[in-house]
């Protein structure tokens, strides 16, 4: 039955081999990581995703982040790291704490000023 049926539909193996992927959920924390639970290592995203509830995909190479939001997908992707209670942080700037400096700033001169001006 084999060779007269089935043989006929067998296709090539892959190239690669297949990579074994598992699902989990993490809210963002206020230091802008997220926490990989298996390995208690945390992972930087973007500041726009504080308090955010995100879908985990991680692999033992690889973990990626998934967010929905007006039909708009947040996605981090990041190198697995083992290393217990680690941190894998981006050299980026998290916050847009330039602008609000420079609002902050202009308020306190125009304060100022006109205290000086009575």
């Amino acid at each position: 039955m084999f060779e007269s049926q089935e043989k006929v539909l067998l296709q090539e193996l892959p190239g690669e081999p297949y990579v074994y992927q598992q699902i989990t959920f993490g809210k963002v924390q206020r230091n802008y990581h997220v926490i990989l639970g298996q390995d208690f290592h945390q992972y930087s995203v973007p500041y726009t995703l504080i308090s955010k509830r995100l879908k985990i995909l991680f692999t033992t190479a690889s973990i990626v982040g998934k967010y929905m939001m007006n039909y708009n997908v947040w996605l981090f992707i990041k190198k697995r790291s083992f290393k217990q209670n680690g941190y894998t942080t981006l050299k980026r700037p998290h916050a847009p704490t330039i602008s609000i400096w420079n609002n902050t700033k202009d308020g306190i001169q125009n304060i100022l000023s006109s205290k000086l001006n009575k």
